[in-house]
């Protein structure tokens, strides 16, 4: 490979994480892969940011822009960016050294591979740290690395794709689109999820990120995710119904992600329900039945016809049942 082909820029996006940035800096400088571009967008801090930065300044390409979100912001990194490959670290996570180096090796091996994830370890203060694969209860392959060759189905049921383990060639980051500034929940995923319809992804089982999980990190993930369970739902149906008409699927693919936005609009509905907004869930509950016709979904549908107090009891019970939960 030429510098080129082999060049990676990696988007660093920050806001008020002045005391974490540099952390996250010095890990990327202490990679054995050297052939990359370190680009930091400050997405509006009001904070000490560009301060801690100064001793970096001739090692990084520093970019300032108002606040405007965090798709935003690794958006403008991507068109700044001059590398074969962008790969994306949070400015509070770090990476182990032989991380860019096992990626990019895996390129070399496997050429025809458009993306490449890796495991991670979670660091929090309120639990031992645990590896995502063993969050998902994901079974690796025994090789430390391993190609997914339907990798559209897999990130859409197996939810192991996280950015800052995430490194895409660039050429097919443009051709899907960038990040979706429209939506601020699993941006992420639909990102992933478009570019899984491009071809083949690397995946090594090693944990080559650490992810820390602090307090506000915590708090405000719950937050999203637990707190404002109709907002995340209405995301994920929006970017669903974005990739089936916008994009060719192959039938396989157009069942499975058929049947995944039939699930959503089930949920969707059933917390409307449990708001009081029973005219918009009884909307989303037809939506789903049309979508996924199981047994399965017909019997969670009759449910929703009995008597309150009787029918979300048994949901509850059946098919919500409250898990502790590990957010990411």
């Amino acid at each position: 490979m030429s510098d080129r082909e082999s060049s990676v820029s990696i988007i660093i996006p920050t806001y008020n994480r002045a005391r974490y940035l540099t952390k996250a800096i010095d890990s990327v400088l202490a990679q054995t892969y050297t052939n990359y571009e370190i680009i930091v967008v400050d997405d509006g801090s009001t904070d000490n940011t560009k301060e801690v930065l100064e001793p970096y300044m001739d090692r990084i390409t520093y970019l300032y822009q108002e606040n405007t979100g965090v798709s935003a912001a690794r958006n403008t990194g991507i068109r700044a960016a001059r590398g074969k490959w962008i790969a994306f670290l949070d400015s509070d996570d770090e990476w182990m050294p032989e991380k860019l180096s096992i990626q990019v090796g895996d390129f070399s091996k496997r050429p025809d591979i458009c993306a490449h994830i890796t495991n991670i370890v979670f660091i929090s203060p309120n639990i031992e740290p645990i590896t995502l694969f063993e969050v998902r209860k994901f079974r690796a392959p025994k090789a430390s690395s391993f190609t997914i060759e339907k990798p559209f189905q897999f990130i859409l049921n197996s939810n192991i794709a996280v950015t800052p383990s995430f490194i895409v060639n660039r050429d097919t980051l443009f051709h899907v689109g960038l990040y979706d500034p429209a939506i601020s929940i699993a941006e992420d995923w639909d990102l992933f999820l478009r570019v899984a319809l491009q071809g083949a992804w690397g995946c090594s089982s090693v944990p080559l990120v650490h992810v820390h999980r602090r307090k506000a990190t915590e708090k405000s993930l719950q937050q999203r995710f637990h707190k404002n369970p109709i907002d995340h739902r209405e995301a994920t149906i929006y970017l669903l119904n974005k990739i089936r008409k916008k994009f060719h699927l192959q039938e396989d693919d157009k069942i499975q992600l058929t049947k995944v936005l039939g699930n959503k609009f089930f949920e969707h509905g059933y917390h409307l329900y449990k708001a009081g907004r029973k005219k918009q869930a009884r909307r989303s509950f037809n939506e789903s039945i049309k979508l996924n016709t199981s047994l399965k979904s017909n019997i969670k549908y009759i449910l929703t016809l009995l008597p309150f107090s009787f029918g979300f009891w048994l949901l509850e019970r059946r098919f919500f049942r409250r898990r502790k939960r590990f957010y990411i």
